[in-house]
């Protein structure tokens, strides 16, 4: 009798156990519709990243040991309603904090360049999305920092090259901290396919 009822309850728990993982793997696999539904059905979206979030999409930067400033991935092509992600090297090599401003202006005619594959379209700032456009940190003695820039190409982008102008300050030009670097500037190129 003893071994009949422990052999039940070994049978329940069993049952109880596979409902239990068949819940959870429904759950689990509806989750996953979802998501896969939000990428694919699209349409125009905003740039909803924070800057944590940016920075922490910056892959691994292929920057020389003695570069100071470098882009990763500062050229690439996406597609309309796509997102490219650009990630920013800074490096202290003082012992003192240094601040580093941080600017892009993609509606600024002669920061922003547009070379359209087709030669009768012209630049619409709407048609690309830039975060950050400003930001200031500060580094501190012989670190690096790494800054995220996420650009989204709108749905009814127009085909061609978009260029933008990123400007990299150093703002400790003053006292006896000379400038790290003054200012340098680099250009981000995405190109829409």
């Amino acid at each position: 009798m003893r071994r009949k009822l422990f052999s039940n309850k070994k049978g329940i728990e069993i049952a109880v156990n596979y409902i239990v993982a068949f819940v959870l793997g429904v759950v689990t696999l509806s989750l996953g519709f979802v998501i896969i539904k939000a990428f694919v059905a699209g349409g125009d979206q905003s740039i909803t990243y924070t800057s944590e979030q940016l920075n922490a999409k910056v892959s691994d930067l292929l920057c020389d040991q003695t570069d100071i400033i470098c882009f990763s991935d500062n050229n690439q092509q996406i597609h309309r309603n796509e997102y490219a992600f650009v990630g920013l090297h800074i490096k202290n090599i003082q012992n003192t904090d240094i601040s580093v401003t941080i600017s892009v202006d993609p509606t600024d005619t002669t920061a922003t360049k547009f070379y359209p594959a087709d030669p009768s379209q012209s630049f619409d700032p709407t048609h690309m999305k830039l975060q950050p456009l400003s930001q200031t940190i500060t580094i501190k003695p012989k670190d690096t920092q790494k800054v995220g820039f996420a650009l989204y190409a709108a749905k009814n982008a127009n085909k061609g090259t978009y260029s933008f102008l990123v400007t990299v300050s150093d703002a400790n030009g003053n006292g006896n901290n000379a400038n790290l670097f003054g200012t340098m500037k680099d250009r981000v190129i995405v190109q829409i396919i």
